[in-house]
């Protein structure tokens, strides 16, 4: 009997659970700088929008104005010159170790997903040395320095999921690392703005479709060179999904819901029988 009442009462706690639990989904904004005059301008988005947007800008970017419409815009990189803008994931720390590598890491922690695409690392060192190295993302990315080049390392661009460099020493004493400076490809929207207006620039991780606006249609008719305005700090906020306007879990549904009732429904009666029966043996 015990273990009946003890299957009842794990079939009601995960029904409570499942019945208060909720989703939740961040949305981040940052204001726009604002513009002295009517025109077009570029909106300069920094690696941490780049980060929380995702592979695909444009499904959660919105500009909206004061008045809460939505602004037309489209993605650009200003130029073919592959432009490129500093990731700063503060001070670093070089530690050498026994297993003859050198490791730089970065302790400050950071909430965001840094797509980058180079390294530009500076030693001080004996005028000749080569030494291979690796930094981790989806898969390790292995690089190669030397006192005979400028050592910037290009990658095809990837998220960074460890903050840590490592460099192979081989039998050579370590390298004295001066500096490690790690960059991104700068990424701009293109909008009409107007002077008298205030704007908000949002990441909406609901959106999932690509806005589609007039603008783009005539991007190649934008001079190249209008004005590039910045963006404020970002800001991150937290909200609980509506339930009618998400997708219910399997163990929400009606039909097992339905099943789990008249689970207990049984269970009771058998108890119920199983009591009736007890109480007749010990009459007896």
């Amino acid at each position: 009997m015990n273990k009946h009442v003890f299957l009842i009462v794990c079939i009601w706690v995960v029904h409570v659970m499942a019945c208060y639990s909720q989703q939740s989904f961040a949305v981040y904004e940052t204001g726009i700088e604002h513009v002295s005059e009517n025109g077009y301008y570029y909106i300069e988005l920094t690696p941490e929008i780049i980060a929380v947007a995702g592979n695909e800008l444009s499904k959660s970017l919105r500009i909206h104005d004061g008045k809460k419409n939505e602004v037309p815009y489209f993605v650009s990189k200003i130029d073919s010159a592959m432009p490129q803008t500093n990731i700063d994931l503060g001070a670093f720390i070089r530690k050498d170790s026994t297993d003859k590598k050198t490791y730089i890491c970065f302790p400050a922690s950071s909430e965001y997903n840094y797509k980058i695409n180079s390294l530009l690392i500076t030693a001080d060192n004996p005028p000749d040395y080569i030494r291979k190295g690796s930094v981790k993302g989806a898969d390790r990315h292995r690089f190669e320095i030397s006192s005979r080049k400028t050592n910037r390392i290009m990658f095809d661009p990837f998220i960074l999921s460890c903050d840590t460099i490592v460099i192979e020493n081989n039998d050579n004493p370590p390298l004295q690392i001066q500096s490690v400076e790690i960059y991104g490809l700068a990424r701009y929207l293109c909008a009409y703005l107007e002077n008298e207006q205030k704007y908000v620039l949002t990441v909406d991780e609901r959106n999932t479709s690509v806005p589609r606006y007039d603008i783009g249609y005539f991007r190649n008719d934008i001079p190249q060179n209008i004005p590039v305005v910045k963006t404020s700090a970002l800001t991150k906020s937290v909200f609980l999904q509506d339930d009618s306007a998400r997708n219910p879990m399997w163990i929400e549904k009606p039909l097992f819901l339905w099943g789990i009732i008249t689970g207990i429904g049984l269970l009771l009666v058998l108890l119920c029988y199983k009591l009736i029966t007890d109480m007749k043996k010990r009459k007896s």
